[in-house]
């Protein structure tokens, strides 16, 4: 800072090169600016190193600092325990389950060569095999992949929830 600057100079430098001077302040500062080649120059000075800050990528925090600030949180305001709803509700989740046990008991009676009492006629290992083989190679490759991709999508936010939930669980009773 330079004989002329005052200090709130300073303040009010940052705020004009960031656009959060009110017009008054700008107009007064821009009228200042024209008559006092100091002041001039040291907003020159700022307004290159805000330019260089700019172009300098951000910088991400590490997953473990966000990890320990997010489980600090709850202490840091008070809260023991919050109420987290599931990402995916508890009905949803019965309902997939069961829709995917019985498809999979019907592939698996269809490949068995079982019929409607549930009686499964003998047929050796290996050609079985090939049935379960074939019933794959039958079904369109896109199918596979989105059954796939609904069980780890499931899957993977059933783990999310349960990441969610752990700071907020507060102390064990026993």
């Amino acid at each position: 800072m330079n004989a002329t600057m005052q200090p709130e100079d300073s303040t009010l430098l940052w705020k004009y090169i960031d656009g959060n001077c009110t017009p008054e302040e700008a107009l007064q500062l821009e009228q200042r600016l024209a008559q006092d080649p100091a002041l001039k120059a040291e907003w020159q000075q700022r307004l290159q190193l805000n330019s260089a800050l700019r172009k300098l990528p951000l910088e991400q925090p590490s997953m473990r600092f966000a990890v320990n600030i997010m489980d600090r949180l709850p202490s840091l305001f008070g809260v023991r325990k919050i109420n987290v709803k599931p990402l995916v509700s508890p009905r949803w989740l019965t309902a997939f389950w069961t829709a995917m046990g019985t498809v999979f008991c019907v592939v698996v009676a269809s490949v068995t060569g079982g019929d409607a009492s549930g009686v499964a006629s003998s047929i050796p290992g290996e050609k079985i095999v090939e049935q379960w083989s074939a019933l794959f190679q039958r079904l369109p490759y896109t199918y596979l992949l989105a059954g796939a991709a609904v069980v780890f999508g499931l899957l993977a936010l059933h783990a999310i929830e349960r990441r969610i939930e752990k700071p907020y669980e507060g102390p064990k009773h026993s």
